[in-house]
């Protein structure tokens, strides 16, 4: 039995074998580890959408003309977001495609980050990035913020 060369022989298979099987394991290791961060992106801007429609809400219901509120906003990788005051709708376009009706009729926007005059302008497109949004209630003078929203 010592002299016997069949555990020689197949050793490479077996080597080859085992190197396939833990290839195999990495790439669904990093495949799933992909479509959490995907899940988990989504997940937040979900999050970060929901605070920006209740902080308008909250807004309207419990203060006055001319109150605003700031809100740290992310739109990830894969979304753009429009807000639109011709139509009074939030345009969420990306993996999800959505057109969101609100129950607020919006002024306007000012979009400091393409436009330094901050004019009042009818839509405000939010690329992929961070954004500092300054939501004001009933009011259209501007404190010359970057991102500023006006709705009544």
């Amino acid at each position: 039995m010592l002299g016997s060369k069949k555990g020689v022989e197949s050793f490479p298979f077996f080597l080859f074998l085992s190197l396939m099987i833990a290839a195999f394991v990495l790439i669904m290791g990093f495949y799933q580890l992909n479509v959490f961060t995907g899940f988990s992106n989504d997940r937040a801007f979900t999050d970060n959408y929901k605070n920006l429609i209740n902080a308008m809400e909250t807004l309207r219901s419990t203060s006055d003309y001319g109150s605003f509120t700031r809100i740290n906003f992310e739109v990830p990788g894969s979304y753009n977001l429009t807000f639109s005051a011709e139509s009074d709708t939030i345009i969420i376009a990306g993996k999800k495609n959505l057109n969101n009706s609100l129950e607020f009729d919006l002024l306007g926007m000012t979009d400091r980050t393409a436009d330094r005059t901050g004019v009042v302008k009818s839509e405000l497109t939010l690329k992929p990035g961070k954004y500092e949004l300054v939501v004001y209630y009933g009011n259209i003078t501007s404190e010359k913020e970057k991102n500023e929203i006006f709705f009544i």
